[in-house]
């Protein structure tokens, strides 16, 4: 008798403990597994917890993973029947190729005033495919036996003549005009952030089309940061570049500026995203601004105006 009041203590003990960490669930999702190298990819969460229990506000840093997230917000918020419904979502970006985990999320919650526990999502892959056309088919082959000239040949000589000649006729091209050359490099450039704000000047004067429009803009502040901080920036990827950006030791805000105008313009120009006229005014704001707070002892100037 005594181990059977024994077992039932312990059952209901059990059931109780389950159906208590049955109070609180959470599920993440993406709009996609698969995506190319600079998509938007949507991410959401779902919480579901009984009303009694005080879940934390969920904080998402700016990396989550290989990911960065952004436009992260609480969509809605509701009780109903005694269950408490939060649903959020965000916008992942990635620059890496291949199988990325976007790992586990920790969601806190409070069971009571003096508990805390976490409840954790599950990790997720997705597949990040690149621009460039797979190659993967190509094959080394054996080389092909040696064939004679045979009728071909005074053809062939015919084509070489002809291409010493183009040859020598560009070399008396060059020579005769490196003096011209010689003087371009001599004369002295610009500083960098004139030659910078005299291109976006002309930038905004332009009705270009809009990937025309990221590759002359993304071109400018990377020739604005190369000869601003004296790295190669043109001849460097975005993610490259993202590295190199806590050398510049610039403000937080303009770090962020520069970082975002990036990303932008690689999404345009890579990942076909066609943005509207309000998009495309901030990220020239950005680039203006970031210009004009970095040149050296000069006072800080205004956004330019449209």
């Amino acid at each position: 008798m005594i181990r059977l009041v024994w077992t039932s203590i312990i059952f209901l003990f059990l059931l109780n403990a389950s159906a208590f960490s049955a109070d609180i669930a959470v599920e993440s999702s993406l709009d996609r597994n698969k995506a190319y190298i600079g998509d938007r990819i949507g991410f959401s969460l779902k919480v579901e917890a009984d009303s009694a229990i005080k879940v934390d506000s969920l904080q998402i840093p700016g990396e989550l993973g290989e990911f960065e997230i952004k436009n992260w917000l609480l969509e809605n918020e509701r009780i109903k029947d005694g269950t408490r419904f939060m649903e959020y979502s965000g916008v992942l970006t990635v620059f890496e190729t291949g199988k990325i985990t976007i790992p586990p999320l920790p969601v806190v919650y409070h069971p009571s005033e003096d508990i805390t526990d976490t409840i954790y999502t599950d990790s997720m892959n997705v597949f990040i495919m690149s621009l460039v056309l797979d190659d993967s088919a190509a094959d080394i082959r054996d080389l092909k036996g040696v064939k004679s000239l045979g009728q071909n040949r005074a053809f062939i000589i015919a084509i070489i003549v002809v291409l010493l000649l183009i040859a020598a006729a560009l070399m008396w091209y060059f020579f005769r005009k490196k003096p011209e050359i010689e003087a371009q490099k001599t004369e002295p450039l610009i500083p960098p952030w004139d030659e910078a704000l005299e291109r976006l000047s002309d930038l905004r004067g332009n009705n270009l089309e809009p990937k025309t429009y990221y590759i002359e803009l993304s071109d400018i502040i990377r020739r604005y940061v190369e000869r601003r901080f004296g790295f190669s920036a043109t001849d460097m990827t975005t993610y490259e570049i993202k590295r190199e950006i806590p050398r510049l030791n610039v403000e937080s805000n303009l770090d962020s500026k520069l970082r975002e105008l990036l990303d932008n313009s690689d999404l345009v120009k890579f990942a076909k995203f066609v943005p509207d006229d309000s998009f495309r005014e901030d990220d020239f704001q950005r680039a203006w601004v970031f210009v004009n707070e970095t040149k050296p002892g000069t006072p800080i100037a205004e956004e330019v105006s449209s």
